[in-house]
């Protein structure tokens, strides 16, 4: 059998001082042909999007953004005229007091029948030289995609048009920044820790018959640990380097009842090291990235292996005139490793 996946996307936007719009349009073409012959299926999709940010100025001087985008759908085993429209807007405001940041914000999303208010809370100050704490604590809402709802049923893969968002209760995270420049070398390193509760969590799973499908899960709590360190030379030089090294831990368990069992192809550990050397008008980059083991069910019984891949890419600026052109090329798992990122996916 094989998978056709094509897309194609345009943004167009403008920033000043005191704000801006964009505007995108994208299109996507998917396609299964089964290796026997048999008649395949399809889908075509269309988005169409607009946004706008302002400060509003004035004794508030709030940040101001809305967004509206249309999702329309097409193709085998649809019903007639998939169509959906998303909307939303938020309102924040910074605040500082002395050397502190205090950003409070609230944002309404949502598309006809299921909509949601998220309020947020930032906060960043400077604790010591080159070192700043930030905290930041809200609610989140995310809809299903359409690939969630309406995803071509072949190869054992079934879509669920009756699924419900998620709903975030809880997302809140607190770290340390720090920016230093010791030798000639610019220095940066984060350290941060989140923890997250998740009302009906979207989880795409295998059933017993290998069916896969996603599914509204109970609850899903998430707490971790994640950081990060660069450095590099002078950043804005014609040459130089950059060495970037990262590395996550996470704890994600699901909840029915009493049970907490780890959220299924959520790996427990992640790193990667990569460098970036460039030379005006040409740069290069590697990257060592690792993914660790994953259990593939709800109840954990079953689980895949940790594996690493490498990965190369090559970039060569070619401005014309005050346009910033750059060609880019890029492989992905350059070593060809084979490994099974998603046991019993089809």
């Amino acid at each position: 059998a094989r998978w056709a996946d094509r897309r194609g996307i345009v943004n167009l936007g403008w920033q000043g001082g005191q704000g801006g719009i964009a505007g995108r349009i994208g299109w996507s073409e998917t396609a299964w042909e089964p290796g026997n012959g048999g008649s395949g299926s399809g889908q075509d999709a269309l988005v169409v999007g607009f946004g706008a940010d302002t400060r509003s100025g004035g004794v508030l001087d709030l940040e101001l953004a809305g967004r509206l985008s249309v999702e329309s759908l097409a193709g085998d085993d649809l019903p007639d005229g998939v169509r959906r429209v998303l909307a939303g807007g938020s309102a924040g405001r910074t605040i500082r007091t002395g050397r502190v940041e205090i950003r409070p914000a609230l944002s309404l999303d949502g598309t006809e029948g299921r909509w949601a208010f998220s309020p947020e809370l930032g906060v960043r100050a400077p604790i010591g030289s080159g070192i700043a704490l930030r905290a930041r604590a809200g609610q989140a809402f995310r809809l299903p995609t359409m690939a969630d709802l309406y995803l071509t049923p072949a190869l054992q893969v079934r879509s669920n048009p009756d699924i419900d968002p998620e709903r975030v209760r809880i997302d809140a995270e607190i770290g340390l920044v720090g920016t230093w420049t010791v030798g000639g070398y610019v220095v940066a390193a984060e350290l941060a820790g989140w923890y997250r509760q998740t009302e009906d969590p979207i989880v795409w799973l295998a059933s017993a018959a290998a069916r896969w499908s996603p599914r509204n899960l109970d609850h899903l709590g998430s707490t971790g640990l994640e950081s990060v360190l660069n450095v590099s030379t002078d950043p804005s030089s014609s040459a130089g380097w950059k060495i970037t090294a990262s590395g996550t831990l996470d704890r994600s368990r699901l909840g029915f009842g009493p049970n907490r069992n780890p959220l299924p192809y959520r790996p427990a550990s992640a790193a990667a090291i990569g460098l970036h050397r460039w030379s005006a008008p040409v740069s290069a980059r590697v990257l060592f990235r690792w993914t660790g083991p994953r259990t593939t069910t709800v109840a954990g019984t079953r689980s895949l292996p940790g594996f690493a891949t490498f990965d190369v890419a090559a970039g060569w600026r070619l401005p014309v005139r005050t346009l910033p052109l750059e060609l880019e090329g890029r492989v992905d798992n350059l070593l060809d490793r084979y490994y099974e990122l998603v046991e019993l996916y089809p």
